[in-house]
């Protein structure tokens, strides 16, 4: 049994998952991972998309490279997608929500074309990444965090730290119950065929 839980912080692309995350992990003693650059890194892809400047990573190449450091727990796991981790690997689901306005600044300051800004703008305002998070785990384990200003970060920050300190084995989640959940074992135990998406940089 672990005795440190895992973190997942995920949100749209410009939300601030990974400053957040990146002052965050020193201060609990936590492993930073942030999945994309990992994809990147390793080659945990099968293509890159010249149109969306992404990887298309393939989801069994991430997962079997995380494994060994989510097993050992205390692992703060940064990534935009969150539907294809394994429910026994995450305690803790944080999506990090952010203003239009501010994320329109974010995206654009990064040089994004209009495309590519909209694309994230639509998601954010559908919070795709939100449904996703309370579709796939159990809902008492989601929390969503408005991140628009350095104060709501340190906030944030603040959250997280407590929820980790306060942590024990037993407050391990349970598994979310659905209809299809034959479905939903193939794809959390991992005997599936391998699939592919696009891997954007926060």
């Amino acid at each position: 049994m672990r005795k440190r839980p895992n973190i997942l912080v995920t949100g749209s692309v410009g939300a601030g998952k990974t400053s957040l995350c990146a002052m965050l992990a020193p201060m609990i003693g936590f492993e930073h991972i942030e999945v994309s650059a990992r994809i990147t890194e390793h080659k945990l892809y099968d293509e890159w998309d010249d149109k969306m400047n992404a990887s298309i990573f393939n989801e069994d190449l991430v997962l079997d490279y995380l494994e060994p450091f989510v097993q050992k727990g205390g692992c703060l796991l940064d990534f935009h997608s969150c539907d294809f981790f394994p429910e026994s690997w995450i305690d803790s689901v944080s999506v990090i929500r952010v203003n239009n306005t501010v994320l329109y600044d974010r995206l654009k300051a990064r040089g994004y074309d209009q495309k590519k800004i909209d694309e994230n703008l639509q998601a954010e305002i559908f919070q795709v990444v939100l449904d996703d998070a309370r579709e796939f785990y159990a809902p008492e384990i989601v929390t969503e965090l408005q991140n628009d200003t350095e104060e709501e970060q340190q906030l944030n920050i603040q959250t997280l730290s407590t929820w980790a300190a306060a942590w024990t084995p037993d407050m391990r989640p349970r598994r979310k119950a659905r209809d299809d959940d034959d479905e939903d074992s193939g794809r959390r135990l991992r005997s599936r065929s391998p699939r592919g998406r696009a891997s954007k940089r926060d």
